[in-house]
């Protein structure tokens, strides 16, 4: 009998155990949910965050607008916030949701059980439902980041598993972001008591200095070290321009759209050849358009490049680092401290070379930080385009 007692005693225990761990993992449940359109990952901002209602998806109404998005799902929208009404169209069907009365009609007439609602004075459409309708596909992925919604026209290059994966950096980045908007503001602190104001001197050498924007670039020479120059690159939420061998292209074709998927930049740089540099250039760009949809008008050219300007004329984008990080000291320590160093004395918006050898990649954590800690903002050095 005592036995059976203790049987039973620890059977309790173990349901209030799952219970309890059931509670806490249903507290910890994310607040926010990633968009994915075609090959764009969208910012966690409210424009574009999926939420969750009643166990179903929904989007902003916005989602389908290109001019928010950058991206073309070709189905159109349009909204009457005074009447509760939201209309998305194609060029063969429409489907007008009424807020109010938790339905939807569409040209035929016909009358859908399909539910709008209206949430922080945003319209939002049930993401499956709308997919369906208008033959557009619908995804919900777990990432090691978070909830992901993807919608695609069929106009997609990865598929579902391949673009979580490539995405990781850039979700990394955006959850950041997301994560330092919405911590809660800090107690006040009582106000310090006035100090005595100074009068800057006449000459004006008083004043602060300012620090200035950093960009960061990568001459692409193996990927053995890529990784952690990633890892670096999404731990201090930096994206960088990656120039590739004109003739070796096809090789990376995985590294690329991986890259691209974490929001970094593509260009190139030419390594000789028989052909002139604008066909070799021209193939690369056939190349990178086959591989990753995507194509791009920057080119790494030395400062003394004799090509640099028949390039120009050919509307290339000849990119010329201000700082060669590569022969910037003998190991990791001394090349961050020594490119500090030289960032430091500039004045004017400075880019960075730096290798993807073992040297640069190691110092590339210490040297992010260092120049985090003086003031100095990242940003991408200049913008491509997809197809």
């Amino acid at each position: 009998m005592k036995r059976i007692l203790r049987i039973s005693l620890a059977l309790v225990l173990c349901a209030a155990l799952l219970l309890s761990l059931t509670v806490l993992f249903a507290s910890a449940a994310t607040d926010y949910c990633f968009l994915a359109l075609n090959d764009t990952l969208k910012t966690l901002t409210p424009d574009f965050m999926p939420i969750r209602s009643g166990g179903t998806m929904y989007v902003p109404c916005t989602v389908f607008d290109k001019k928010m998005t950058g991206v073309n799902l070709r189905v159109y929208y349009g909204q009457s916030k005074a009447q509760g009404m939201v209309t998305l169209y194609d060029r063969d069907r429409t489907l007008v949701f009424d807020v109010n009365a938790g339905q939807a009609s569409d040209s035929k007439g016909n009358v859908h059980p399909y539910q709008a609602i209206s949430r922080g004075g945003r319209f939002y459409v049930p993401a499956a439902t709308v997919c369906q309708f208008f033959g557009l596909s619908y995804a919900y992925l777990d990432t090691s980041y978070g909830p992901l919604v993807r919608i695609k026209t069929g106009d997609e290059v990865l598929t579902d598993r391949f673009f979580a994966n490539s995405a990781t950096y850039t979700m990394a980045l955006y959850l950041s972001e997301y994560q330092q908007q919405n911590a809660p503001s800090p107690s006040p602190s009582p106000s310090p008591s006035p100090s005595p104001s100074v009068k800057p001197s006449p000459s004006g050498t008083d004043t602060e200095p300012v620090e200035v924007p950093v960009c960061f670039a990568f001459r692409v020479d193996g990927d053995t070290y890529l990784d952690q120059i990633l890892t670096s690159l999404a731990a201090q939420n930096v994206r960088a321009l990656f120039f590739f061998p004109a003739d070796q292209v096809a090789q990376y074709g995985p590294v690329i759209r991986r890259l691209i998927g974490s929001g970094h930049r593509i260009g190139f740089f030419l390594q000789g050849g028989s052909a002139s540099p604008a066909q070799q250039l021209s193939l690369a760009n056939g190349t990178l358009e086959r591989i990753a949809h995507w194509h791009t008008y920057t080119v790494l050219t030395p400062q003394d490049s004799t090509a640099a300007s028949s390039l120009s004329s050919l509307h290339w984008q000849c990119w010329t680092a201000n700082i060669d990080g590569t022969s910037v000291g003998k190991d990791a320590s001394s090349r961050a401290s020594g490119i500090v160093s030289k960032v430091s004395a500039r004045k004017d918006v400075t880019s960075v070379l730096l290798g993807t050898d073992e040297t640069s990649a190691s110092a590339l954590m210490s040297l992010l930080r260092s120049l985090k800690r003086s003031g100095h903002e990242f940003r991408l050095s200049v913008e491509t385009g997809t197809q």
